[in-house]
């Protein structure tokens, strides 16, 4: 994770590293958590890390989730045992190859409990690019992601509304 938080205040700042952070956000605990893309053997994965509040890592995991370029792109925690992080990766086996989204249910030490996948139709594109996970006050969890046909072309922005079991609404 090549992030530094830095948090004068508690007078601290920690660099964790090598990959690319996109999102975090403070825990219950007064800790936070990370989520971005660890670069791999010319390939990319999905990584979250949990700190404490002195920003000392308490655990973290790496998820292939697709053939390659795999990350996390947002984050939000949905109680003190659970996690959602959102991302997308690159789908080789397809033709063509294309990018697909995926939301994941994360226990409160980022083990894995659910995946979803999203995978675009022909009518709204080849493509899924994730943007952001949200929660309501009713506790659904919004996911927003852009579909297109091409990489480079306008896209259609979509949100998928999910319950805490990420059951589709």
């Amino acid at each position: 994770i090549m992030a530094t938080i830095s948090l004068r205040a508690q007078n601290w700042e920690r660099l964790y590293g090598p990959g690319n952070a996109a999102d975090f956000t403070q825990t219950p605990d007064g800790g936070f958590i990370l989520v971005g893309t660890n670069a791999k053997d010319y390939a990319a994965e999905a990584f979250i890390t949990k700190t404490d509040a002195e920003g000392d890592v308490e655990w973290g995991h790496a998820y292939d989730v697709g053939d390659s370029l795999d990350r996390y792109t947002s984050l939000q925690v949905l109680d003190a045992q659970h996690v959602v992080a959102a991302g997308d990766f690159l789908f080789y086996g397809g033709n063509p190859e294309r990018f697909l989204s995926f939301i994941h249910l994360l226990d409160a030490q980022g083990n894995l409990i659910k995946e979803v996948k999203l995978d675009p139709t022909p009518t709204l594109g080849t493509h899924y690019f994730a943007n952001d996970v949200a929660l309501t006050a009713q506790g659904l969890i919004l996911f927003s992601a852009n579909a297109s046909a091409h990489p480079q072309n306008p896209s259609i922005g979509n949100i998928f509304a999910y319950d805490s079991a990420l059951e589709l609404l």
